[in-house]
């Protein structure tokens, strides 16, 4: 009786670890190559290709310059892309966290970067075994957004980041309908002064 309660525990607890420590099999995008990462002061962004990258990059048109006068005479132009999105990302979860009203101590939030709207999917029918209807998502275990380059703007990954900074910052992960109230509040508020 004892194995039969604890089964699905262990089995959940195995899952967890699998996904935390990335030693699930491969899914669509580790066939196509090894990750690229890079590093920000809050995120790690994992991505296939340059081409992503700079798609992303231009998908988040924002910055420490796109919230407050003073910051707009600060901002100084990056010299590479790399440098440049680490900024408009960092900035983005500062302005989050400033939106929350919420600073938990917590790790970096990874940001996988899919290709496209096909690639999108297969990471989460590879993850949920059920078909993608979302243009995005934030998953707990990992610490982890997932954004399809071809398909982000600077609200959906606010959105996603408001899940990240609210769910580690309450003892407790707060009730579904609440964390997406929160990031909803989020992105409604990205551009206020």
């Amino acid at each position: 009786m004892g194995w039969k309660i604890s089964c699905p525990k262990i089995a959940c607890f195995v899952w967890a670890l699998v996904q935390v420590f990335g030693l699930a099999r491969p899914g669509l995008a580790a066939q196509s190559g090894d990750w690229n990462t890079l590093e920000t002061q809050y995120t790690r962004i994992q991505y296939l290709s340059r081409e992503d990258l700079r798609r992303f990059n231009a998908s988040i048109d924002y910055g420490p310059g796109h919230w407050g006068a003073k910051r707009v005479l600060q901002a100084k132009p990056s010299p590479s892309l790399e440098e440049g999105l680490s900024n408009k990302v960092d900035a983005l979860f500062e302005r989050v966290q400033e939106i929350l009203d919420m600073h938990p101590k917590m790790g970096k939030v990874r940001i996988l970067l899919l290709h496209d709207k096909k690639h999108l999917a297969a990471e989460y029918h590879r993850l949920f075994k059920a078909p993608c209807h979302i243009r995005s998502w934030y998953l707990h275990i990992g610490s982890t957004i997932y954004v399809n380059s071809k398909d982000v703007r600077v609200g959906v990954l606010a959105h996603e980041m408001g899940h990240a900074v609210s769910e580690h910052f309450l003892v407790f992960r707060p009730p579904r309908v609440s964390a997406e109230v929160w990031s909803m509040y989020v992105e409604a508020h990205l551009f206020d002064d």
